[in-house]
């Protein structure tokens, strides 16, 4: 955890110094100051994505994102539970053509992601949650200088999650970490901890 927070801090005096240096963003040619992502396809399965950036130089992006994803009918429970997911955190991108927004980029993620599991009947509870980290490689196209359209594929990294249940019925709250034991559903979407593919992100947006 130490070397996660220090490392949070070299990024935020990195990317503070580009800021202060940099001052303004000049509105020419394919440049943009911020874009605006969704990433329609997930939300086919109920996975919402979205995407936030401020160009800072022209080479640099600070970025944020947030996720919601309602996963209570992927997996074999009753119809009382309702599960969901939810992660956000900041970012940057950097450009190294320097025509940020547009161009190829490298971008570097955080994340805290939440489950949280609610029985209907007894409104027990069971929450489990993680923090991550994730390297993306991408192209991103501003198009008719006002649409953003993104391809991106990267690597990521997590924590093991811990998991909290709730019992109302005896108003006690149990707390374990994955290596004491487990849920399906938040073993499967958090994951046991670890490296992995981030996935493939189809982004569509708008530059501004």
């Amino acid at each position: 955890m130490k070397k996660f927070q220090l490392t949070i801090l070299l990024l935020s005096i990195i990317l503070g110094t580009s800021f202060v240096s940099y001052g303004h963003i000049e509105q020419s040619g394919t440049q943009k100051s911020v874009v605006l992502q969704w990433y329609p396809l997930g939300s086919i399965f109920k996975y919402y994505s979205f995407d936030a950036g401020l160009v800072v130089s022209p080479n640099l992006t600070i970025n944020g994102e947030f996720k919601y994803f309602d996963i209570s009918g992927l997996f074999s429970v009753s119809d009382n539970w309702t599960i969901y997911l939810m992660s956000f955190g900041p970012g940057f991108r950097y450009y190294p053509s320097n025509t940020a927004p547009d161009g190829f980029f490298l971008g570097v993620y955080f994340d805290y992601r939440k489950i949280s599991a609610t029985c209907k009947p007894d409104n027990s509870s069971e929450k489990a949650s993680a923090f991550s980290g994730a390297l993306w490689f991408g192209r991103e196209w501003i198009i008719m200088q006002a649409i953003s359209f993104e391809i991106a594929t990267g690597i990521a990294y997590s924590t093991e999650y811990t998991v909290e249940v709730k019992d109302t019925s005896t108003g006690t709250t149990e707390s374990y970490s994955y290596k004491e034991g487990g849920v399906g559903w938040a073993e499967l979407v958090i994951g046991k901890g670890g490296v992995g593919w981030a996935g493939l992100a189809i982004g569509l947006g708008i530059a501004f």
